[in-house]
């Protein structure tokens, strides 16, 4: 019997990462209806469908999709609306933002990672998004409080939620712009998520306008909770043309555990932090800056970066510009020119965001979203120019192609991690009182206090693996990698901080 039981727990948990992995399976790439089904190292380019005819929608930087458990897009939306995959709206779909900025934009998201999908279990998914209210258009924006420092920010964040199973699979909106945030100072972009380590709910991160902060949300079946805000310990350097923030990008690795994230600034900083996916928090920050670069065809210093994606293996961090691609080896802090402005001016589109796809590979957004072709690197895993950089490989040949960037969505094929607890902010907190860790962090030894007398002392890596085991209370930690360990004792934990 007990066998049985645990067997039938196995089949749940596959057939729950299977269905997972399929929500992300299909992407709408360009701003027409240009769809890409990816099967293993191969996809098959759907573009029958034409979005702008059927919406009225131009599908711009910001775009997101959901599929469904075969991998078939189910719903999409340009930030601001929730359609199925032919363009029309499901029921409630319509107007997800404040009205007067919806028609300010003409109906439509123009920021990248404005809004995205976050499916829950039993056909239940949250849509999150920004947007501005109409004090923030009419009086900063355009009006008398206008700060050139951070001229066009959001302020509001909301998050609707949606009946999958509904209207025979077309969804429904349930719940419409519950708020998040108000009367906040947004980026319009550096949005996205993080599978937690119980493999069910999201951490969800938006970044702030006008300092390095990071407003923090758990995403669970029920609700959404507001964690606060995470701080960066550097200073914003203030630049007068801030206000092209509406490209950039913060992104995760592939198995969750580093944050990066970027916007179009003009000042090249990209910050990196190493992330926690059982309590939510992200540590060793590290600000780098990407190399000016001189741009013959435009006559001029690129000095912004648009987005940024991890290779597979966590190793490199490929990093757009508006005309170049770079590579940063995260193992010896060295860059490399993966590609460059090759043809004049006027042909040439100019990199936006970029996303890791099913197939491992990365694909670049365009700009200005005006071709019918989007490059791809081949071989995100190699160094230098062994990552195999393809210029405008992925090619369609559709009237209404167009396109534009890669789908803003979280890596949903994230499995759940192996003794991830405690799972919420109360058990941490009466773990943290009965179980003692002195000092924290360190660099060498640590004490155990609070723990019965020869007790099995566990210590986990960031993504649960054991790295090592003990009957003593002091724990010798002096050969073990910088980073964000846990310790278990029994039913207690403790995080433990390894310098």
């Amino acid at each position: 019997m007990k066998k049985l039981f645990i067997l039938s727990i196995i089949i749940v948990m596959h057939t729950l990462c299977a269905s997972q992995n399929k929500f992300g399976q299909s992407w709408l790439m360009g701003a027409g209806g240009i769809y890409a089904k990816f099967m293993g190292t191969t996809y098959q380019i759907d573009t029958s469908i034409n979005l702008v005819l059927n919406s009225g929608k131009f599908f711009s930087f910001n775009k997101s999709n959901l599929c469904d458990s075969n991998g078939n897009i189910q719903l999409v939306t340009d930030g601001y609306n929730i359609m199925t995959k032919d363009g029309f709206y499901i029921e409630g779909g319509d107007t997800l933002c404040d009205e007067y900025h919806y028609l300010f934009e003409g109906g439509y998201s123009h920021f990248a990672q404005t809004g995205l999908f976050l499916p829950m279990q039993n056909g239940k998914c949250y849509f999150v998004n920004t947007y501005a209210s109409q004090y923030m258009i009419d009086s900063i924006w355009s009006g008398p409080y206008f700060n050139i420092n951070y001229p066009y920010p959001l302020d509001e964040m909301s998050y609707s939620t949606i009946d999958l199973y509904a209207n025979n699979g077309e969804g429904k909106v349930t719940k419409r712009l519950q708020p998040l945030l108000t009367n906040e100072l947004l980026s319009r972009s550096q949005m996205t998520a993080c599978r937690h380590g119980d493999g069910k709910d999201w951490w969800l991160f938006k970044m702030a306008v006008d300092s390095n902060n990071i407003h923090s949300f758990l995403v669970t079946q029920d609700s959404i909770y507001n964690k606060g805000v995470q701080r960066m310990p550097f200073a914003r350097t203030p630049w007068s043309r801030d206000g092209f923030d509406y490209l950039g990008q913060m992104t995760f690795n592939n198995d969750g555990t580093k944050m990066a994230t970027t916007k179009l600034d003009y000042t090249d900083n990209i910050y990196i932090a190493d992330f926690d996916r059982c309590y939510g928090n992200f540590s060793n920050y590290k600000k780098i800056t990407a190399p000016h670069m001189y741009t013959q065809a435009y006559n001029y210093i690129d000095s912004a970066t648009t987005g940024l994606c991890f290779s597979p293996n966590g190793q490199f961090l490929y990093v757009t510009k508006e005309n170049f691609v770079l590579q940063y080896d995260l193992t010896d802090q060295t860059w490399f020119t993966v590609c460059a402005n090759d043809t004049d001016a006027t042909n040439f589109m100019r990199y936006a965001i970029l996303n890791l796809a099913p197939d491992g590979k990365i694909y670049i957004g365009n700009w200005l979203g005006n071709g019918k072709q989007m490059s791809v690197i081949d071989n995100p895993n190699g160094k230098g120019a062994n990552c195999n950089f393809c210029r405008k490989c992925f090619r369609v040949n559709s009237y209404f192609s167009l396109l534009t960037t890669p789908p803003c969505m979280p890596n949903y094929g994230l499995d759940a991690m192996p003794n991830c607890w405690p799972l919420s902010s109360e058990q941490l907190a009466i773990s943290s009182e009965q179980l003692v860790v002195f000092p924290n962090p360190t660099s060498t030894i640590f004490e155990v206090r609070g723990s019965k007398k020869g007790s099995r002392k566990e210590l986990y890596n960031s993504v649960g693996q054991l790295v090592l085991f003990t009957k003593e209370n002091e724990i010798d930690v002096h050969n073990l990698s910088r980073g964000i360990y846990y310790l278990k004792v029994g039913n207690l934990s403790r995080k433990v901080v390894v310098e």
